[in-house]
């Protein structure tokens, strides 16, 4: 059931009300099998004169009302989406950190949603570069709308194009503070470097090392990663490992504590060689290793389990009699925020009615387009293809054909499976679009006719 602006106005004023529910409140919420951060919002269809009721009080009521967070948000901020959007007004909070679902709006597997984080602790550490790590397999399109710095709090818009579902839990565990780059002096003179004498023999990440010189079983000569020539200003999380020159290259290497999800580094420092006429050398080579604590060769059969540092190399090609010639730069890849665990769950209205659904056979080049899902959100299209080996995508121009005209979307990706190749791609819309007025969909010049 979909409230217009009044109705929300009066749910939020009966929302304000205060009612000792001590017994009552953990009873309802084990009934909505919702808990205490994610109870879901409960919203009514008010009868006249249950509204009449609060004109009676309508001061100290609209004066509450104004102040809702989906109202606010909608007219601060007005999202292309907010006509699709139901209040939702749920959150939220730890290690001082509030996430609040604010509206969102969900159609078949996907939704649209809009939220907010704010620093409730009083110590301002959220920046303009904050962003959240969702820990779920969701695919989706994620981006910052705003960020207050008087209240710190930044608003964001996520958009789930396969994977949702009704109620919809969120669940992040890392919000990031601040994600950014800085440009810092290198420590260490080129012309004190000399040949690498302890060195080890490592497979890596990929298979550039190959084009090195091999060494013992057959793999390239890499400085040792147990030293600290440099530490960064990350409290110790990224270092320059080791420097030095084998085989002609000059090797630097960089290290980090590896990142917790992806095995990789949790940050990076960059580095950059220019010539000496001032031109970038291009790296070489690029490879990167991990190892234990002991810095002691991680074997990957073994996947993240025991790893704790990684390790990227950046091997250059250079002139050894001009090394007082080439200049080296930094570029420090800072990130830094908290661990936590920020839990809501979602639940919306029945939005079938806003959908329509379409199968049938549409040859577009070498997919086959079998069904697609139309809803206010976007298009979601499904089908197979034949794979020969190339790079595919599905759908590079996509549009609706309306009665007011052709309105383009934006292709957001998808998935493509083995063995039968299969896709699974979702279009966005720039804003909702009405799907029983589509009269036929145009994919790469190719019109699928509606009915």
């Amino acid at each position: 059931m979909k409230l217009d602006q009044s109705e929300q106005r009066i749910s939020h004023a009966f929302s304000q009300i205060t009612v000792d529910t001590t017994n009552l409140e953990a009873g309802v919420k084990n009934r909505l099998h919702s808990g205490p951060k994610s109870a879901p919002r409960l919203r009514f269809k008010i009868a006249a004169a249950l509204a009449a009721l609060l004109v009676l009080a309508a001061g100290s009521v609209y004066a509450a009302v104004s102040l809702g967070a989906f109202d606010r948000f909608i007219a601060d901020h007005n999202p292309f989406f907010a006509e699709i959007l139901e209040p939702v007004e749920i959150y939220a909070t730890d290690q001082g950190i509030r996430v609040e679902v604010i509206g969102a709006g969900q159609f078949g597997n996907s939704a649209i949603v809009y939220l907010s984080v704010q620093d409730v602790s009083g110590q301002n550490r959220l920046t303009e570069r904050t962003w959240m790590w969702l820990n779920m397999s969701m695919s989706m399109n994620s981006s910052g709308i705003y960020f207050n710095r008087e209240t710190n709090t930044a608003y964001f818009e996520y958009i789930f194009t396969r994977g949702a579902t009704n109620p919809l839990r969120l669940s992040f565990d890392h919000i990031i503070f601040n994600d950014g780059y800085e440009e810092v002096a290198f420590p260490i003179s080129l012309v004190e470097l000399e040949e690498a004498f302890d060195v080890i023999y490592l497979p890596s990440f990929n298979f550039d090392y190959l084009l090195l010189p091999q060494g013992e079983g057959n793999f390239p000569a890499l400085p040792s990663p147990g030293c600290r020539l440099w530490d960064s200003s990350e409290g110790h999380r990224q270092w320059i490992s080791n420097m030095g020159i084998i085989d002609g290259h000059l090797h630097i290497q960089t290290g980090s504590t590896h990142h917790p999800r992806t095995g990789g580094p949790s940050s990076t420092v960059s580095v950059e060689l220019l010539a000496p006429g001032g031109m970038p050398v291009t790296d070489a080579f690029h490879t990167n290793f991990g190892t234990n604590a002991d810095f002691q060769h991680h074997e990957w059969a073994n996947g993240y389990h025991g790893l704790q540092y990684a390790f990227i190399e950046s091997i250059f090609p250079i002139n050894i009699d001009e090394l007082e010639h080439y200049t080296l730069t930094l570029r420090n890849h800072f990130r830094y925020g908290t661990e936590g665990n920020w839990d809501v769950t979602i639940y919306f209205d029945d939005t079938s009615g806003q959908m329509r659904k379409w199968e049938g056979s549409a040859d577009i080049g070498e997919f086959v387009l079998e069904g697609m899902i139309l809803s206010p959100l976007g298009i979601r299209f499904t089908g197979s293809f034949e794979y020969h080996g190339e790079r595919v995508r599905f759908g590079n121009e996509i549009a609706v054909e309306t009665p007011e005209g052709i309105i383009p979307l934006r292709p957001s990706g998808g998935s493509y499976f083995p063995p039968r190749w299969s896709f699974d791609v979702f279009a966005i819309a720039h804003s909702p679009i009405d799907a029983a007025s589509i009269t036929a969909v145009i994919v790469d010049g190719v019109r699928i006719v509606v009915k």
